[in-house]
């Protein structure tokens, strides 16, 4: 008799736009889920932080499958926890953007992402790091990203409308951030408008900096847009949106296994980190770490 697989579902009950849908979860995991593999749990999180807790609890316990229930944040915190073990990541995309799953083809209608899960088609992707035990999935960055970010968190009905309202209330972001780059060995002195460095190809929506980064290639893709007229912005983000993006004078990219963001003026930084604002004051050490995490896909 072979043994079912203990798999955990762990539901971000506020986060995304279909809170209605994930209402309904439970009694669709009972209806949709094989049952002659799998033996499930399903925890709700409490707070920030707790979906790290609970994950950390299921690779302790011995859960073959940990999935997370909401977005690119949620995963993050999940995610984090599985590093480099055999405990493998489950996406259902209950998020606003939901970036990683567009990335890894993992469709928004919860049928369909339950028969993933029962297809169990295991696959590695790359993780970066941008500090000791620090992880991004999708991104991390610094800049007019962390704008768009702070907006959209304003907006109380999530959705591609609000977000595009967050990315047109960026417009009037007319700062920019000196940043010391060290890159290929070479030293980059940079005064940015954008700054992002990418394992996955988008923020969500399909709207991104890198559009040909790779979740297995063990490269990161390092995206600097120097500063440019604030006139310009609305023009480059149809150019953004177009994929595009090459023809933004102003845009750089570089291809690394590993960097270092240099904090000359020891202060803090306000990180977008894969959908989610963290401040953060150290250099960054930033490395992929190949093919480090376990994830079931299409």
């Amino acid at each position: 008799m072979t043994l079912k697989k203990r798999i955990l579902f762990i539901i971000n009950p506020i986060s995304g736009i279909r809170k209605n849908e994930k209402q309904q979860l439970p009694s669709l995991i009972e209806k949709f889920l094989d049952r002659k593999i799998f033996d499930h749990s399903i925890r709700y999180t409490q707070n920030a932080g707790h979906a790290t807790e609970l994950s950390k609890e299921a690779v302790e316990k011995g859960y073959q499958v940990v999935v997370s229930v909401g977005g690119d944040g949620s995963i993050n915190e999940i995610a984090g926890s599985l590093v480099n073990t055999d405990t493998i990541l489950g996406i259902m995309p209950f998020g606003s953007g939901n970036g990683l799953a567009r990335h890894l083809g993992i469709s928004l209608n919860v049928k369909t992402a339950l028969r993933i899960i029962n297809n169990y088609h295991v696959t590695k992707i790359d993780v970066g790091e941008y500090a000791p035990g620090k992880y991004f999935f999708s991104n991390v960055g610094i800049g007019f990203p962390v704008h768009v970010v702070k907006w959209f968190e304003h907006h109380k009905v999530r959705g591609f409308l609000s977000y595009a309202v967050a990315v047109v209330r960026g417009f009037t972001y007319k700062n920019f951030t000196r940043i010391k780059l060290l890159v290929n060995n070479h030293i980059l002195e940079k005064e940015v408008t954008f700054f992002n460095i990418c394992n996955s190809n988008q923020y969500g929506y399909g709207v991104g900096l890198a559009p040909d980064a790779k979740l297995d290639d063990g490269i990161l893709d390092i995206v600097v847009v120097n500063k440019f007229s604030r006139w310009l912005m609305p023009v480059y983000a149809i150019l953004i949106l177009l994929k595009k993006q090459k023809w933004i004078p102003q845009y750089e990219l570089y291809s690394s296994p590993t960097c270092k963001v240099v904090n000359e003026e020891n202060k803090y930084w306000v990180l977008q980190v894969d959908g989610e604002l963290s401040r953060f004051k150290e250099d960054w050490e930033v490395k992929v770490l190949p093919k480090a995490l376990k994830v079931l896909v299409p």
